[in-house]
């Protein structure tokens, strides 16, 4: 939990940075990345950019800069380039100030530090999870959607009324913004006004709001969208293994779609070999509508060969067994 305070602490303190620009989509890839630090139980986290914009409710390209925003801010620093198919890994604790190295080696350890302790984190854990996934809503999204600030705002609401100066201290934002932001999400229907300030509804209403506003499953489109595209990445990650490999099999011997091998060699994906142009180099559609069509749960439409070509059925026949297909 010592990692998660340190970054949480100073970014309240500095609520102003998070009010306006870039700063809200800012303060949702913070807040996330302290989340997966708190679940990994350390303080740098591989986390690739389509992986933090999930979670935060915004696009990978909003993440990317937005990693960018905090870095060159010193926020966060860059822990471990990105490899292959594993994502960069960044850490919130960019000073080290934070260690866990036993000073004196003696056989009874260190005390832990104050504020360490389970409890601790299981609290500031669910604190951040809720606020997170609060403000990760197709309502909050752009246009006509309320936007990435109104999101935060109301993720900072409760069941319990909050005055005007406390929500614009904890946002960051003028007291005229707030107000202004809080009409907002009021007329959309997601908070309610009350003498003692405004609160959220008994029931969430932020589904409703975003079907009256026709944004309604933005984020799920999002994500099967980002979800082929790492399908995509795996596949060609897999066919470059392939072409580097220094003893790989023959592009015919090589195992096609869904075909399984206790010891599969480099290049191996369960799509099977990625589909080419007749010219040998990728055909990147081809490959898109197959895994497209893999997702949507539709049959791969089978191709007869061409005249003078052997479909796979035919070439197993022959290599297997010499023969040769006479009609």
């Amino acid at each position: 939990a010592a990692h998660g305070r340190a970054a949480q602490a100073p970014a309240d303190a500095a609520a102003g940075r998070w009010a306006a620009g870039g700063g809200p989509a800012d303060r949702r890839v913070l807040d996330v990345l302290c989340v997966l630090a708190l679940q990994a139980l350390c303080g740098a986290v591989e986390a690739d950019t389509r992986r933090l914009a999930l979670l935060a409710g915004i696009g990978r390209e909003t993440a990317r800069t937005a990693l960018l925003r905090l870095s060159a801010d010193g926020w966060i620093a860059p822990a471990q380039a990105a490899v292959g198919v594993h994502g960069a890994h960044w850490t919130i604790d960019p000073a080290a100030l934070i260690h866990s190295a036993i000073e004196v080696p003696r056989s009874q350890a260190d005390p832990r530090a104050v504020g360490a302790g389970s409890a601790d984190r299981s609290a500031l854990l669910a604190s951040l999870t809720a606020r997170t996934a609060a403000a990760a809503h197709d309502l909050f999204t752009h246009g006509p959607a309320l936007g990435h600030h109104a999101g935060n705002t109301y993720a900072r609401t409760t069941s319990e009324p909050q005055q005007l100066e406390d929500l614009a201290k904890a946002t960051g934002a003028s007291p005229a913004t707030t107000a202004r932001t809080l009409a907002r999400l009021t007329s959309a229907g997601v908070l309610l006004r009350t003498r003692a300030g405004w609160r959220r509804h008994a029931s969430d209403r932020r589904q409703t709001s975003a079907v009256r506003l026709g944004v309604n499953g933005r984020l799920d489109e999002r994500e099967r969208r980002y979800r082929i595209e790492r399908e995509l990445w795996a596949w060609w990650q897999a066919e470059a293994a392939w072409m580097r490999a220094p003893r790989r099999p023959a592009a015919h011997h090589r195992p096609a779609r869904a075909q399984l091998s206790l010891l599969p060699d480099d290049g191996t994906n369960a799509y099977g070999p990625h589909p080419r142009r007749a010219d040998g180099r990728l055909d990147w559609r081809e490959a898109r509508r197959i895994v497209h069509d893999e997702r949507a749960g539709h049959a791969r439409r089978h191709r007869p060969a061409k005249d003078g070509q052997l479909d796979a059925a035919a070439q197993l026949v022959r290599e297997c067994l010499g023969a040769e297909r006479i009609a």
